[in-house]
């Protein structure tokens, strides 16, 4: 049975579609959230056409791991048969390495038995 017309759901927006964590940081759970029209759900894909099917019928997805993942929306729609919308969404997934921060300690000079270089604390 062909779909009815108007089935076709609007595309998706993602709720961050650019999410940026430090090496070391837990990636965040839920990392993206989907928004869809009603009677709409989604499905996550690791590539903008064909590719592997992560998470189905889910508003929120976690990668394990960093790159771009693509939301595609679907309808639930009664006789609508799960229409999908052709158009994938991208979304990222960024894991940056920690900074490196070189700290030199010097010889302190001291003036009255007091470390003038001591951590911040002068006096």
């Amino acid at each position: 049975m062909a779909p009815a017309c108007g089935c076709t759901p609007q595309t998706p927006t993602a709720l961050a579609a650019n999410v940026g964590i430090c090496a070391g940081t837990p990636i965040p759970n839920p990392t993206f959230t989907a928004f869809v029209g009603a009677n709409t759900t989604v499905d996550w894909y690791n590539a903008a056409t064909g590719g592997m099917l992560l998470q189905a019928n889910s508003l929120t997805f976690t990668p394990s791991s960093a790159g771009t993942y693509y939301i595609q929306a679907k309808s639930t729609a009664p006789g609508c048969n799960n229409q999908v919308n052709p158009e994938r969404v991208p979304v990222t997934l960024t894991i940056s390495p920690q900074p490196v921060f070189a700290v030199e300690a010097k010889d302190p000079a001291c003036q009255t038995s007091t470390a003038l270089n001591d951590g911040g604390k002068y006096g």
